[in-house]
C-alpha cells in the first residue's frame, strides 16, 4: 500500500476537506485527533448553516472512507483538533489494486465496516443524550 500513499500533516484546527465535495483520498491516522462534521442548512435561508460535530477519529482509524464507497462524495468535514499527522492514500489506485488482489480488498473492507459501525455508535450515544 505504500505505492499509493504519502504522509501528510495537519495543524490545530485545518481543514482537512469538505463535505459534500469529491472524495479522492482515504486517510488513516496515525497520531493527534481529527473531528468529522455534518451541516445542518436551513431550506429556506441557505447562507444560514452551522457544522454539528458527528465524530472523533483516533490513531489507528480511518476516515474519507467515502473515497473507496459510492457515490464518493465526503459525508462530513474533517478538521484536526490538535496537531496531527497521518497517511493519505489515492483511492482511484487502491481500488485498482484491491480489484487485483482480492484478498487485500477482504481486508481494507472489513476495516471500514469497523470504522463505519463505531461512527454509527458515536451517533446513536449523541441522539440518546440529545433526548434525555
Amino acid at each position: 500500500m505504500a505505492l499509493v500513499s504519502d504522509e501528510d500533516s495537519w495543524a490545530e484546527g485545518e481543514r482537512i476537506f469538505e463535505i459534500g465535495t469529491t472524495a479522492q483520498w482515504l486517510y488513516l491516522l496515525m497520531e493527534g485527533s481529527v473531528d468529522l462534521y455534518d451541516r445542518s442548512t436551513d431550506g429556506r435561508r441557505p447562507e444560514l448553516s452551522k457544522d454539528f460535530l458527528v465524530g472523533e477519529v483516533n490513531p489507528g482509524e480511518p476516515f474519507g472512507i467515502s473515497a473507496l464507497l459510492g457515490p464518493h462524495k465526503l459525508m462530513a468535514s474533517a478538521v484536526a483538533s490538535k496537531p496531527s499527522r497521518g497517511i493519505r492514500m489515492d483511492a482511484r489506485r487502491l481500488n485498482q489494486m484491491m480489484a487485483a488482489e482480492p484478498e487485500l480488498g477482504v481486508i481494507v473492507l472489513l476495516e471500514l465496516a469497523k470504522a463505519i459501525f463505531e461512527r454509527l455508535r458515536y451517533a446513536r450515544v449523541q441522539l440518546a443524550a440529545a433526548r434525555a
